[in-house]
């Protein structure tokens, strides 16, 4: 659109009886480009084109950066301010997301834990004042970052230290030369090898020299032999390894690393608020591997995955209609295949439905709704990451109405275990997923800020505290220990069935209430030892890490929310389909994502339970398939 302007740079010079004559241009709007702190402001706002370089753009990069490191960002922030960028590049800004807190909750290994920050301990703080420089430091550092990440159990940090090592130990610059001239070499004698045995091995050796100079490259574009000091001692001193190995994994417990003190500050700080947990989720969801495929539109997609039908709010529009089709279509193909079933079976042989931004519930990214069998992702939200999790609720519904032969009028899932009649397969299987899912080894707490009671503690009380100088959590596993073994060896006497099984329900209850007293007891004995309040006793359950955690987010009610077999199997099978994606090389972050933290199964629970998992789809498979 153009409007008319006036421009006083046209004027004629003011000559005798010579009127002046003002022209008239016609001019583009200028547009309006301001800020958000510029929006209720009648004059002092940004027009034109962006100029960039000024304090609230430095300010703006630098939190970008922060936020989400990376080259491009740095070079922006080069070009308008050197300062900046190189207070930007530093250790902390790669490894803030690295805390004893957040390894416990991600079911890192405690002596990995301590492992992992001597390492970082040992990186330089800041780069060298170049450019060049800062970019390899940046690099450096998100290839150290990204990889500790992936770290859970001792295995991977040593997985870690040999491609850490890998890379250092990559050809030189001259070296590379010879490396290059040999695989040229071998690649014509491979033409002309009639032994089967030999190109084989040619093409291995061929394959090694190529991942040298991979290595090579890889290596110029960081620095890690640059930095001398601690950090290359690590790989070049054996000595300066070991010492760090032997101190990280003499760590056995996290009372070790994270004082109890600190635990009850933050538990708090917290107040008696419900735990809040949100999937952590990329900008927009993304797909890497599978097969491609086209959706016109919504009567397309349900013929073609035999859906009962698709549904969309009054306020999704056309275009994120659209997304919502090409997404979910692409999601449930990658899932069809790491399943090993036809496309359509998706559909629960027809019975299940889609609706898109139509039947929201609050701040949930979607849900399963068993009394209409249908789907709901919302409008914005339910793009992202949870497909898979409320198609498990969906199956697990559709399989608790095949154990009733569809005939059953109350809704239920199989995993709640009240179904009807399945064949022993498919029982056993899932008697086997829920017993990895919650059976392992875990530390609980016990909350004794409400004890009113005052204890008189016998001599071989305070003995066995002064035996643990006062280790609390292992006071309270000899505790719990002899009270088993006093259980055991009256149980081991007992003849008659029945009345054995009485007296088991009778000692579980008596043991939460000898856990809840000797709690109490020795918080109280403690303080007077040693003027220190301690609201969180811990001490060591037979739940697994995953099971545990989850009855934390569920406050202590087992089985409430978080913790019941329905959610906890639905949030196993979201880690099953990412392991199988991940085992493709595929990624499809609309049927799955955000599943890093501790309220998903990890480490090696996550690999027990994958084989669970694993099994209990080979045992309904029929079921949906044929």
């Amino acid at each position: 659109m153009l409007t008319e302007q006036l421009s006083i740079f046209d004027m004629p010079e003011n000559t005798p009886n010579q009127q002046i004559v003002i022209s008239r241009h016609t001019l583009p709007i200028v547009p309006d480009i301001r800020t958000k702190g510029q929006v209720s402001r009648s004059v002092a706002f940004d027009v034109g084109e962006k100029i960039g370089g000024a304090r609230k753009d430095l300010a703006k990069q630098r939190e970008e950066f922060l936020a989400r490191p990376s080259i491009w960002l740095l070079d922006e922030i080069e070009k308008t301010d050197v300062t900046t960028a190189a207070a930007v590049i530093i250790r902390n800004t790669f490894f803030n997301w690295f805390s004893f807190e957040d390894c416990r909750k991600r079911c890192v290994e405690p002596g990995v834990a301590k492992a992992m920050q001597l390492f970082i301990n040992r990186i330089p703080k800041e780069s060298k004042d170049t450019a060049e420089d800062r970019r390899k430091y940046v690099n450096t550092m998100k290839f150290l970052s990204d990889l500790l990440k992936t770290v859970l159990t001792r295995n991977d940090y040593l997985l870690f230290e040999h491609r850490v090592f890998t890379v250092i130990s990559a050809p030189s610059k001259d070296r590379c030369i010879p490396i290059v001239e040999t695989i040229k070499k071998e690649s014509e004698l491979l033409l002309y090898e009639e032994s089967e045995e030999q190109k084989i091995k040619k093409i291995m050796m061929i394959q090694e020299k190529t991942a040298s100079l991979f290595m090579h490259d890889l290596d110029m574009s960081m620095a890690l032999y640059d930095y001398k000091g601690p950090f290359t001692n690590y790989f070049s001193k054996h000595q300066s390894r070991v010492s760090v190995l032997k101190k990280a994994f003499s760590v056995k417990n996290w009372n070790e690393l994270i004082p109890i003190s600190e635990v009850n500050k933050a538990v708090a700080k917290g107040g008696s608020r419900k735990p809040v947990w949100e999937r952590i989720l990329p900008e927009s969801p993304n797909r890497t591997g599978g097969p491609f495929i086209a959706i016109k539109n919504p009567k397309h997609y349900v013929e073609y995955f035999g859906f009962r039908a698709s549904e969309f709010g009054h306020y999704v529009n056309d275009e994120i209609g659209q997304a919502h089709l090409m997404r979910s279509a692409e999601a449930y193909i990658d899932l069809a295949d790491i399943l090993e079933i036809p496309i359509k079976a998706v559909s629960l042989k027809g019975d299940l439905a889609m609706a898109f931004g139509s039947r929201g519930r609050g701040r949930a990214l979607g849900h399963y709704e068993p009394s209409r069998k249908v789907i709901n992702l919302t409008k914005e939200k339910g793009s992202l990451g949870i497909l898979a999790h409320e198609w498990f609720h969906g199956l697990d519904h559709y399989l608790f109405n095949v154990s009733h032969s569809f005939e059953n009028g109350k809704v239920g899932f199989l995993t709640e275990q009240e179904f009807g009649v399945m064949p022993t397969e498919v029982t056993d299987a899932l008697a086997k997923l829920l017993r990895k899912m919650k059976v392992g080894n875990s530390s609980a707490l016990i909350d004794v800020r409400n004890s009113k009671l005052t204890y008189t503690v016998k001599s071989s009380f305070t003995n066995l505290y002064d035996e643990v100088n006062g280790n609390l959590l292992q006071f309270m596993d000899k505790r719990i220990e002899s009270f088993d073994s006093r259980v055991e060896r009256h149980l081991a006497g007992c003849v008659n069935e029945n009345y054995k099984v009485q007296l088991q329900k009778k000692y579980a209850k008596q043991r939460l209430k000898e856990i809840k007293t000797s709690a109490e007891a020795v918080a109280e004995y403690h303080k007077k030892r040693t003027g220190q309040e301690i609201n969180l006793i811990p001490y060591t359950t037979e739940r697994s890490s995953y099971f545990q955690y989850a009855i934390n987010m569920d406050k202590g009610a087992i089985g409430k929310y978080w913790s019941s077999n329905l959610e906890m199997a639905a949030r196993a099978f979201e880690c099953y389909v990412y392991e199988k994606l991940k085992e493709k090389l595929w990624v499809s972050d609309y049927l799955v994502c955000g599943i890093r933290d501790s309220v998903f199964p990890q480490g090696i629970e996550r690999e027990r339970i994958f084989m669970a998992m694993s099994e209990f789809i080979d045992s309904i498979r029929k079921f949906i398939s044929e």
